[in-house]
C-alpha cells in the first residue's frame, strides 16, 4: 500500500504526493520525489525506472529527496528501555523456587515517515524522514514531509 505525502515549508510551498507502490505495481512501481535542478521543481517518479526525467522539463539533472545532500541529517535517536518482563517458567522451575531470568528489552525508535524496502532491487531503502529537506521553492532547507493518507 502506498502512502500519500505532503511537502510543507515555512515559505509557503506545499503539494501532495504519492508515494509507493499499489497492490497490483508494488514489484515494478514506486512513486519516490525528486528535485530538479534545471527547473526548480519538486515531482514524483518511479525510483525502478532506468532513466528518471523531470515531469515539467524533461531533464535528466534530477536528485531523488533520498540523496544526503537534500536533507540536514539530525542524530539518531537513542534507544528506549523497555520495561522489565520475566522469561516464562516451566511448572518443575516454579516447584523448585528458581529465580526467574529477566529479560531485557529496547525499542529504537526511527525518524522514518516513510520507507519502502527495496535493497534487493536499487542496494538502498529509499527513505523520507521528519528532518528539514531541500525547498524546491525557496531553496532553504526547510521543508518536511508528512503522511497525511494511504492508496492502493
Amino acid at each position: 500500500m502506498g502512502s500519500i505525502a505532503e511537502a510543507r515549508c515555512d515559505c509557503g510551498f506545499e503539494t501532495r504526493l504519492s508515494l509507493g507502490g499499489g497492490m497490483h505495481n508494488y514489484l515494478t512501481h514506486c512513486s519516490f520525489p525528486y528535485y530538479c535542478s534545471d527547473c526548480k521543481s519538486m515531482f514524483s517518479a518511479n525510483l525502478y525506472s532506468e532513466s528518471i526525467i523531470c515531469s515539467k522539463c524533461s531533464s535528466q539533472n534530477v536528485l531523488a529527496y533520498d540523496d544526503d545532500s537534500m536533507r540536514i541529517k539530525t542524530p539518531d535517536l537513542e534507544p528506549e528501555l523497555l520495561p522489565i518482563r520475566y522469561r516464562t517458567q516451566t511448572l518443575w522451575e516454579k516447584i523448585l523456587r528458581r529465580k526467574p531470568e529477566k529479560i531485557q528489552e529496547y525499542y529504537q525508535p526511527t525518524k522514518n515517515i516513510f520507507d519502502w524496502n527495496s535493497s534487493d532491487i536499487l542496494d538502498r531503502n529509499p527513505a523520507l524522514t521528519y528532518e528539514d529537506y531541500f525547498c524546491p521553492s525557496c531553496e532553504k532547507y526547510s521543508m518536511k514531509f508528512y503522511i497525511v493518507g494511504c492508496w492502493d
